[in-house]
């Protein structure tokens, strides 16, 4: 019948099978053979439901049979044969792929045999933003040592003011630890905070630099930052297994996202989260916790509160534990919400002023914000704070995502610094709300992600939802999600004595960078062949690490580098921040060997590289350095021959003898000995003297150690002889500073007097002042004037006297006279820990009780011997 029939032009692949394998003669076809020829073949032998009988015999007997006389040179032949091409072209894919091709053609071999043969000329050319100031004698001096000891061998150790960073508009907030300042305002001096919070001074500000390519930073947290091309941030890069990087701001402009679609293109940068700002607590007029409660449930005009029914219990008690009443009130309540009072004038003590008081004297009613003295209290009580408001105002999923909403007003902005200066991530944007036909609004929505690590609420009913905190939290991070080129604006660069060299920036509180001269010389060192393997000397392995960043990010970022040592750079950019790609990179059929870790690099093996195989590793002055070798591919071991050390002591450690003699006794073993024996090592050391007779004095005196060279430098070598006209300024400039005037009054008697003032100075760096002031004279007396005890340390090399100098110092009896106002083995009741330390001695026991608060402040409970003495 007609529905039995077939059509051999269209047969389904179950058909085919069946009809070639009924025949009494030929080869068994299986279904798994037969996708492979439809694979291979396509629509040559039919669609992707069908195959026509015809084509597919003639593709079969063009494949079987016509071929069978094409025997490969390896003997092989027909469908083996084809399977060999194959392999052989995804091979020669793969090579061409990761082979590098020719080396660019060096741009100006001429600047390149100067940069060569001069340190400072190296400098100049491949650094313009960093050394853009004339530079003074005692910088020349220090460059010439670096030189000698790079190219002929020796010591040199110096000690000077520390180096530039990269640009920032000059509008660009800075947090402080009374609030905040800007990119232009900021002075050396001032106090910032680094990425871990922690507070930095700034030891260097620049000059305003215009005409610089400019960027606009976005953030998703909506942050924007306008920096030069040149800026340095310290990222995690989704394609890179070496992180963190520390990259150019014009370098990851084109590739910020990931991904061709517009519905999944993500972002592929990422900074990390500056931790909690740490400032020390403060007594404050209201308990954080109840300041909090009253800005998310309070009436704005009186000290009243209206709750949820189900949850006023809870938070009264709450406030009460932090030191405040909250009394329910026995009319008003409407439905589940009841009306309160915060600490009552009868439910007071007659000594302390009521809520409604202090709230008055904060500025608070009429107007809800927070504080600035709260926005920078200590991290307890910021946390205290935010519980308050998230207790009343805010919510939180089952999957622990917060929310909270408020007015887009002066309370938004500081519920997100607030955020900000907790480390938290968060996102927000603004919405109006339709009610009876009226529009309200604008109203600002915060979400961000908390765990159970982080005291966003203390409401049970909430708290529960917080999830356990896991490793690699995506709200440890903010993604960058926008580098667009701006019109050119002034930028400045500065420099703050963090051991990251971070500090954070914008009203995000986001960490950026700035680099040294040290990093610099060995860069030098190495692209030019004087040094092979140069080992890099931190006071701990984190602050080497952090030298080594830097270095990597001029290798991959430094246009003028690729320029004039393409044999060097070149590979380095062709890994496109991609390291994975190091291990099979080639060049010429050969393998680079470039090494990039967090402790090494070894650049590329190029033949004819006067950099080929160079070694830069890094390491602590505490760690395992002795010993320290490198094993290259052709089976040679090298040694370090020139050891960079940057700042080997801590300001802790400078403040301990033994410290002092074990990293000195360290030093004069284990670093100087890298070389092997009978070797002698070069070595470059930068130093700041933090006191008297530490082991940086130590160094830098030619009578101890001559082998060093010590170099001292000062920034005034002769200060102003009229001592009265420098106090009225002095007086002057204090009282514009009380008055939010600035130094723009003590500017202008400066400038009528500046003849008579700067009669008697002698100044080491003439170019080095602030864009606000006239000369480095009054640079220098501002500085002085600001700290003296720092100016003398920071600035002039030669701190003060212990017993002038340093309160921090304390002799034993100043200790002991050191009381917390309680008895013996009385625990406060802000402490949840005890702790009870035992120094074990050969005939007695030394023992000791501390009581601890969470935020670590102790308490000595009690101490003894035993046996008793």
């Amino acid at each position: 019948s007609d529905s039995r029939k077939i059509d051999p032009r269209q047969l389904r692949p179950t058909e085919l099978c069946r009809l070639l394998n009924s025949t009494p003669l030929g080869e068994v076809i299986s279904d798994r053979q037969l996708r492979r020829h439809r694979t291979r073949a396509g629509f040559r032998i039919g669609d992707d439901r069908t195959i026509d009988l015809l084509r597919y015999t003639a593709w079969l007997a063009a494949e079987r049979h016509l071929r069978q006389d094409e025997v490969a040179a390896d003997g092989l032949a027909g469908y083996d044969a084809h399977r060999e091409r194959t392999r052989e072209r995804q091979k020669a894919l793969s090579l061409s792929g990761r082979d590098i091709g020719d080396l660019p053609e060096v741009v100006d071999p001429a600047r390149k045999a100067k940069c060569t043969s001069s340190f400072r000329r190296f400098c100049e050319v491949y650094f313009p933003q960093t050394f853009h100031l004339k530079w003074s004698n005692d910088h020349l001096k220090v460059i010439a040592k670096i030189e000698q000891a790079v190219l002929e061998g020796g010591l040199f150790a110096m000690a000077m003011p520390r180096g530039s960073g990269k640009a920032l508009a000059l509008d660009t907030p800075l947090p402080t630890p009374s609030g905040w300042t800007t990119m232009g305002e900021v002075r050396v001096g001032d106090v910032l905070f680094d990425e871990r919070g922690r507070q930095c001074r700034v030891v260097l500000a620049t000059e305003i630099m215009f005409d610089r390519p400019c960027y606009r930073v976005g953030f998703s947290d909506d942050e924007q930052i306008v920096c030069d091309g040149d800026h340095l941030w310290t990222v995690h890069d989704r394609y890179s297994r070496r992180n963190p990087l520390t990259l150019r701001t014009a370098d990851m402009a084109e590739r910020v996202t990931i991904g061709q679609r517009p519905d999944r293109r993500e972002h592929r940068y990422a900074i990390p989260l500056a931790e909690p700002l740490q400032i020390a607590a403060r007594d404050l007029p209201i308990a954080p916790y109840a300041l909090g409660l009253w800005l998310g449930n309070g009436t704005a005009s009186s000290s009243g509160i209206t709750n949820h029914r189900g949850d006023h219990d809870e938070l009264a008690l709450h406030a009460m534990r932090a030191g405040e009443f909250m009394d329910r009130r026995p009319y008003g309540d409407r439905g589940m919400a009841c009306m309160a009072i915060l600490t009552e004038t009868r439910s007071s003590s007659a000594i302390v002023p009521s809520f409604q008081s202090r709230l008055r004297r904060l500025s608070l009613l009429g107007s809800k914000h927070i504080p600035r003295s709260y926005l920078r209290a200590d991290a307890s009580a910021r946390w205290d704070l935010l519980a308050g408001l998230m207790d009343t105002d805010g919510s939180i999923s089952r999957d622990g995502r917060c929310e909270i909403t408020l007015k887009d007003d002066r309370l938004a902005e500081d519920l997100g610094e607030l955020l900000s200066s907790l480390g938290i991530k968060y996102g927000s944007n603004v919405k109006h709300v339709e009610l009876n036909g009226c529009r309200h609004g604008p109203y600002r929505r915060f979400f961000f992600t908390a765990y159970a690590d982080q005291p966003v609420f203390r409401l049970q009913r909430k708290r529960q939802f917080l999830p356990q905190p896991r490793h690699g939290r995506t709200a440890s991070r903010r993604f960058i999600t926008s580098i667009e080129q701006v019109a050119s604006v002034p930028v400045r660069c500065i420099q703050v004595d963090s051991p990251s060299c971070l500090y954070l920036a914008g009203r995000g509180m986001v960490p950026t960078h700035n680099t040294t001269l040290c990093e610099i010389a060995c860069l030098w060192a190495i692209l030019i062949g004087a040094r092979d393997f140069v080992c890099l000397i931190g006071s701990d392995e984190e602050h080497a690490a952090s030298m080594l960043d830097s270095i990597k990010a001029e290798l991959e970022n430094n246009e003028s580098l690729l320029e004039d040592f393409p044999e060097a750079v070149y590979p380095i950019h062709q890994l496109e921040g991609i390291h994975q790609r190091a291990a099979g990179q080639l060049y010429q059929g050969r393998s680079t060997n470039i090494g990039w870790t967090a402790k090494e690099i070894v650049l590329p093996t190029i033949e004819n590289s006067s950099a080929s195989g160079a070694i830069i590793r890094v390491a602590g002055i505490t760690g395992r350095i002795r010993g320290m070798k490198h094993k290259r591919v052709d089976g040679t071991s090298v040694r370090p021959s020139l050891v960079l050390i940057d700042d080997p002591q801590t300001d802790e450690s400078a403040r301990s003898p033994s410290q002092c003699n074990t990293r000195e006794r360290t030093l004069a073993g284990a670093i100087l000995g890298l070389a092997g024996p009978g070797k002698k090592i070069a070595g470059l050391m930068t130093l700041t003297v933090v006191r008297p007779d530490d082991m940086a004095d130590r160094i830098l005196d030619r009578e101890k150690h001559p082998q060093w060279q010590g170099e001292r430098t000062r920034m005034v070598y002769s200060f102003p002889s009229d001592e009265k006209l420098w106090a009225q300024y002095a007086d002057t400039r204090a009282e514009g500073l009380r008055n939010d005037e600035g130094i723009v009054r003590a500017t202008e008697f400066y400038r009528e007097n500046r003849d008579a003032m700067d009669a008697g100075a002698k100044i080491a760096w003439p170019e080095r002042h602030n864009h606000d002031e006239l000369s480095a004279i009054q640079h220098a007396m501002n500085l002085k004037l600001q700290d003296e005890h720092a100016f003398w340390a920071e600035y002039q090399n030669e701190p003060l006297p212990e017993e002038e100098a340093d309160d921090d110092l304390l002799t034993a009896d100043q200790i002991a006279a050191k009381t917390n106002g309680m008895g013996c083995g009385e625990v406060p009741l802000a402490c949840n820990h005890l702790t009870m330390f035992i120094d074990v001695q050969q005939a007695v026991l030394f023992w000791l009780i501390v009581a601890w608060e969470d935020d670590f402040t102790g308490y000595i409970i009690d101490y003894g011997v035993y046996p008793d003495q």
